[in-house]
């Protein structure tokens, strides 16, 4: 068995105080060498020799050297922080000289978007300024026709107005020259309407003093197409001789003077219209298809077929459907 050493206490607290002081004299050395104080200075430790205080700073600058020569560590840590920096500043001046061109690149795209932007308001602009120009020239060429057309029809209108008059003046001088030949002339306006009667002849509807303006009274807002519907002959004369436009209306159903004059049976106001068969469409249609021809037979008017027929043949007229009503 072994024996255990015996360890005297005292000695070695002894030897731990000497070490102690040891220690703390080296600190107080180490502390009197940085300020470069010696051991004769005093207790502040303020006086110093210079020239050992300038031994002690390039001593401490050596170690530093020897510290940051190559191989050590801390001169390849502060080689690799160093080369870091570098790649990182090489890395953002590129990346700024990139950001540079982007820019100008964009600036260079807006404003050849915005050149292409203009040209094209400036296109459209133009294109639509020549469509207005050439839309007032259609409209003023449109309104030159219209009044050109209007301008005709005004004396196309007055050229039958006298047509139509001097249609009457024969008319009167052959009545006239009848009455004279038959029984002689009679001063007495009366007398003269008698004749006429006895012959079975239509009392002066030609002369135009046989309409009395005061017993007559027409009034504007009534047309000629009503005047037919209530068989008032003496206005739809009036019209005749002093509105004549109005013959060429049109109610909503498409109705003429013709349909209208043929569904009543109205031979006089037929005769009437005689004289403006070439601008009257005798076979014109209604909304329901019919013609004035094909309403006579309808209505079995014969009689004012048979005035048709004094301006027309049979063969001129639409009779589509007829054949088959006189016959059921």
């Amino acid at each position: 068995k072994k024996k255990k050493k015996k360890v005297n206490k005292t000695s070695t607290t002894v030897s731990l105080k000497n070490k102690q002081k040891k220690k703390l004299k080296k600190i107080e050395n180490r502390k009197k060498m940085s300020a470069g104080a010696d051991d004769n200075d005093d207790e502040n430790g303020w006086n110093f020799d210079a020239d050992k205080y300038m031994w002690i700073q390039e001593r401490m600058k050596k170690r530093e050297e020897r510290r940051r020569r190559p191989g050590t560590l801390e001169f390849t840590k502060k080689q690799e922080e160093e080369e870091k920096e570098k790649s990182k500043q090489e890395v953002l001046e590129k990346n700024k000289e990139k950001n540079a061109k982007e820019r100008q690149a964009k600036q260079k795209r807006e404003e050849t978007m915005q050149e292409k932007y203009e040209e094209k308001k400036r296109i459209e602009k133009e294109e639509k300024l020549k469509e207005e120009e050439e839309r007032q020239e259609k409209l003023t060429e449109k309104e030159e026709q219209k009044r050109k057309e209007k301008e005709k029809e005004d004396e196309i209108n007055k050229k039958r107005v006298k047509d139509y008059q001097k249609m009457l003046a024969k008319q009167k001088k052959e009545q006239i020259k009848a009455l004279s030949r038959a029984k002689g002339v009679s001063k007495n306006k009366n007398e003269n309407n008698n004749i006429d009667k006895q012959k079975n002849l239509e009392p002066s509807l030609a002369k135009k003093q046989s309409i009395n303006k005061k017993t007559l009274s027409i009034d504007m807002k009534d047309d000629i197409l009503k005047c037919l519907r209530e068989g008032q002959l003496d206005k739809v004369n009036y019209f005749v001789q002093h509105h004549p436009p109005e013959i060429y209306k049109k109610d909503p159903l498409k109705n003429n003077v013709l349909h209208l004059s043929c569904r009543h049976g109205s031979t006089q106001a037929l005769q009437l219209f005689l004289p403006f068969m070439q601008q009257i469409h005798i076979n014109a249609q209604n909304n329901d298809g019919n013609t004035p021809a094909l309403i006579c037979i309808l209505t079995n008017h014969f009689d004012c077929l048979q005035a048709l027929l004094q301006y027309t043949s049979l063969c001129d007229l639409d009779l589509k459907f007829c054949f088959v009503v006189v016959v059921v």
